[in-house]
């Protein structure tokens, strides 16, 4: 089998390389320092019978364009890039772990937390500049916590607050009633979550019914000086009614990993004083990586082996 790789994470990990390479002899990898694009993945995987994929978009036109792709194995958690159901029209077999990436994309959010409440960042960026300003913001104690989506991702946010002493709502379109009587957490739907968290933490898939489902409207709802964190996906947002919010103030901060176009280009929204920002590393710890790298692996040899098709 001839196995392309196009994420550039598990492309710049030689243990993973190394790994896939013992069960594979034929294996190409993206070679660019750069996210491939829609068209450079139509030509990539033309010849591929397996593929680990990132980030990058797999379009059902590129589906059709690689006749010899018998499986396409998911390097992360986020499914909004792949053509799944293209996939499943040609037979091809997708390989995806939910969840493996969680403990790392919750600690970042758990780290937003803490920065945002008690000015880690803003304080931090005012030394570095020369001015010293003691303000150490507010105590976790006590305060509002919500989480928008309660699967893995949230739900592991849950466990890590069990010991701040904060009380904790969570929404999800999905039944999670036990999971949040497990961990001391109270399901409210959507409009109750927004008017209620003082800290709104982002956990939803990138779907057509949460696209920029953070806007003015919702915003407007939140408790004047409350904070807003993402790990999730950037197209979660819209980014020019987030930069209004902060602007008037009724955010008192915000933290982003994701943007919906990365690199990021809004430059007033990156560059504002109360805006925490980080290039999308929330699920790229190095046990992370080496976890969705080997989940990755397993499911494309799994899948060899099963079909007869090792080596």
């Amino acid at each position: 089998m001839h196995i392309k790789v196009s994420s550039l994470s598990f492309c710049k990990n030689n243990l993973l390389r190394a790994e896939l390479e013992q069960h594979f002899d034929h294996v190409s990898y993206w070679n660019e320092s750069r996210v491939a694009t829609s068209v450079e993945m139509e030509q990539f995987i033309e010849d591929a019978d397996g593929l680990i994929l990132g980030t990058e978009v797999l379009s059902q036109k590129a589906i059709q364009k690689a006749p010899r792709l018998k499986v396409v194995s998911k390097y992360g958690v986020g499914l909004d890039n792949v053509d799944q159901q293209a996939l499943q029209n040609t037979g091809i077999h997708f390989g995806f772990t939910p969840g493996v990436n969680r403990l790392c994309v919750a600690e970042l959010a758990l780290c937003f937390l803490l920065g945002l409440t008690h000015n880690v960042f803003w304080k931090g960026f005012l030394l570095k500049q020369g001015i010293w300003e003691k303000d150490g913001g507010i105590l976790c104690k006590g305060r509002t916590i919500g989480i928008l989506g309660f699967g893995n991702v949230g739900q592991q946010l849950a466990k890590l607050l069990q010991g701040f002493d904060v009380n904790l709502l969570a929404c999800d379109i999905e039944d999670r009633s036990q999971q949040a009587q497990e961990l001391n957490v109270t399901m409210v739907d959507q409009e109750t979550l927004f008017q209620r968290s003082e800290v709104l933490s982002l956990h939803v898939p990138l779907t057509e019914l949460t696209s920029k489902i953070i806007h003015s409207g919702n915003l407007a709802t939140m408790p004047k000086g409350s904070f807003l964190i993402n790990t999730a996906r950037g197209a979660l947002i819209n980014e020019n009614d987030l930069l209004d919010a902060l602007e008037s103030q009724h955010l008192s901060g915000a933290a982003l990993d994701v943007f919906e176009i990365e690199p990021p280009k809004n430059e007033k929204l990156l560059s504002h004083p109360r805006l925490m920002v980080t290039p999308h590393i929330g699920g790229n710890a190095r046990e992370a990586k080496l976890a969705m790298g080997r989940s990755a692996i397993d499911h494309i040899v799994r899948f060899a082996t099963n079909s007869g098709l090792m080596t």
